[in-house]
């Protein structure tokens, strides 16, 4: 930083750094000014927050976001994919009327259960293996781990060893 006030100073002294300073301010001047312009959305964020810091709860508070997975939503997953339109839907839904479920919303439901679960068991598969740290490779003969004099008495025995159990 020296670096460039030492440049500066070079090039133009006193007056360069004078005017570089009013530039500057007077563009932090405008900034703040048109951020807190009656039609920017800023200006309203500016006020809630001094509303806030002086202890006033603003007037309409918005609501948040809230994932709320219901039916409605199931079916506006299924009906975005076309997921109840051609061959494969209309068979299954001639199967889930020979069942007993005569709505559509059962089509709605049963493709969605056919396209959630694999993802959610699949997910629930890997958080359980990263959770418990269970062993992804198969297991591994001891013989290769154990001592030297044991080594011996193993390699003298005629039986081999199994890949899918331990030795001992």
């Amino acid at each position: 930083m020296s670096d460039i006030v030492s440049l500066l100073m070079k090039l133009g002294g006193d007056n360069l750094m004078s005017a570089l300073l009013v530039t500057m301010l007077l563009g932090t001047m405008l900034i703040a000014y048109f951020a807190t312009a009656p039609g920017n959305p800023l200006a309203s964020r500016v006020a809630s927050l001094k509303d806030r810091a002086i202890g006033k709860v603003p007037a309409g508070k918005r609501a948040r976001f809230k994932f709320n997975f219901s039916m409605e939503t199931l079916k506006k997953l299924v009906e975005g994919l076309k997921l109840t339109r051609g061959a494969e839907a209309q068979s299954t839904a001639d199967k889930l009327v020979k069942a007993g479920y005569r709505s559509r919303e059962a089509l709605v439901i049963y493709m969605g259960i056919r396209l959630v679960l694999p993802v959610l068991l699949t997910s629930l598969t890997f958080l359980i293996v990263a959770l418990l740290h269970l062993p992804t490779d198969p297991p591994i003969c001891r013989r290769r781990s154990c001592g030297a004099s044991r080594r011996r008495a193993i390699a003298a025995s005629p039986a081999p060893c199994p890949t899918s159990s331990t030795c001992w």
